[in-house]
């Protein structure tokens, strides 16, 4: 849920930008918070060698993506809105196919992931209209779905429950949002949030009394040494 959350809470900032809700100055002030937070927290607990290296990639990272900002924000202007709607959509849903959950599995590829979340975030900065919001939300885009799950994974293997806080904390925050930009978001949104984490879990314990094991020439030998 907490790569739903951070898609959700870039879609409801984007929607917030282009329907001029918010100010260029606010805009950049929620990213330089979540960035300052997020950057810190990680640095502490990772505990670099070498902090000059992490800064000189994220002044690169800085001025690489402020310059090429206007080229990205123009880059698909001649494709309808809801075609870049449609896409954008149809990348974070397959970006969680691929999104790295903590656990190892054949199909995670965590540079898989944020390229689809980057990917479905270039569609969505062509369609506001100053290059400093697309700038700000190409940083966003970098912090949410680049830093952030690093973050929380080296979180998660600190602190096991770190994931459940982390949605206790971020979920209703969200609910409180999407219900002031429609109610019928904030209702699907607790739907499925109940359906993730009460009744995907109910589910797999019930079926586990039926799990069954098959044993065949397939299974790998194991040599066994008589005395």
């Amino acid at each position: 849920m907490l790569h739903s959350n951070a898609i959700i809470f870039y879609y409801l900032v984007f929607d917030s930008i282009k329907n001029s809700s918010i100010s260029s100055v606010q805009h950049f002030s929620l990213i330089f918070a979540i960035a300052l937070v997020l950057y810190t927290v990680y640095l502490y607990m990772i505990r670099p060698r070498n902090l000059h290296d992490h800064f000189y990639t994220f002044i690169i990272l800085l001025c690489f993506g402020y310059v090429l900002t206007p080229v990205i924000r123009t880059l698909t202007d001649t494709i309808s809105t809801d075609t870049i709607y449609a896409m954008s959509f149809i990348l974070f849903l397959t970006s969680f196919i691929f999104h790295d959950y903590a656990m190892v599995a054949p199909l995670v590829s965590t540079i898989l992931s944020v390229n689809l979340s980057l990917a479905a975030s270039v569609c969505l900065v062509s369609r506001v209209s100053s290059n400093e919001s697309a700038f700000g939300l190409l940083a966003l885009s970098m912090l949410l779905f680049s830093y952030w799950p690093q973050m929380r994974n080296v979180l998660y293997r600190k602190w096991s429950k770190s994931a459940l806080f982390l949605v206790i904390f971020s979920s209703p925050l969200l609910f409180i949002a999407l219900h002031q930009l429609s109610h019928s978001l904030s209702v699907l949104y607790v739907l499925v949030l109940t359906f993730v984490l009460l009744m995907c879990p109910s589910i797999l314990m019930i079926m586990q009394p039926w799990k069954s094991t098959k044993h065949g020439p397939w299974d790998e030998a194991i040599a066994t040494f008589e005395r």
